[in-house]
């Protein structure tokens, strides 16, 4: 609290120093289509379009789930804690996906914001090597208002 830098250079600190390590663990994974095209017995051609678009899509998913675990940790001091909310938060979102998809004979509001809202479509959309902006965009601002929240509650903390 008495440190020379604002409360949204903490929060953007560390957010990049997750981000990056995220990345940095998933940087491998664009090598594998290349090393198995290189090394099957068969003629396969990489579609270098869908790799490089199933890589965006896992850096905004991974950006938005470091900026929810920014926000849970931010909520609370305890580290376990705060792991437990991140992903209680991401397996929530992530089975909104599956309840998206029951059959249901008179689709309802909720059925909508729930497919909408699935991480399971938007990630088969970034997997076939569809860039839908629609996507994207839900991404970013959700990171975004992630990173705002956490940046708000950090700064409640002065007033306690």
């Amino acid at each position: 609290m008495t440190t020379p830098v604002s409360d949204s250079q903490v929060v953007l600190a560390k957010f990049l120093g997750s981000y990056l390590f995220y990345l940095a663990a998933f940087m491998p994974m664009l090598s594998y289509p290349f090393i198995l095209e290189r090394y099957t017995h068969e003629s396969i051609a990489v579609d270098i379009g869908g790799v490089l678009s199933l890589g965006l899509g896992i850096t905004l998913f991974g950006a938005f789930f470091m900026a929810l675990g920014c926000f849970a940790s931010s909520l609370t001091r305890s580290q376990i804690v705060a792991a437990m909310i991140t992903f209680a938060a991401g397996t929530g979102l992530y089975i909104t996906g599956y309840l998206s998809d029951l059959p249901t004979s008179d689709p309802q509001w909720w059925h909508y914001v729930l497919r909408h809202t699935s991480m399971l479509l938007h990630m088969e959309d970034f997997s076939t090597g569809i860039l839908d902006t629609r996507h994207i965009f839900l991404y970013f601002s959700l990171t975004g208002v992630f990173l705002f929240l956490t940046c708000k509650s950090v700064e409640s903390r002065r007033w306690k």
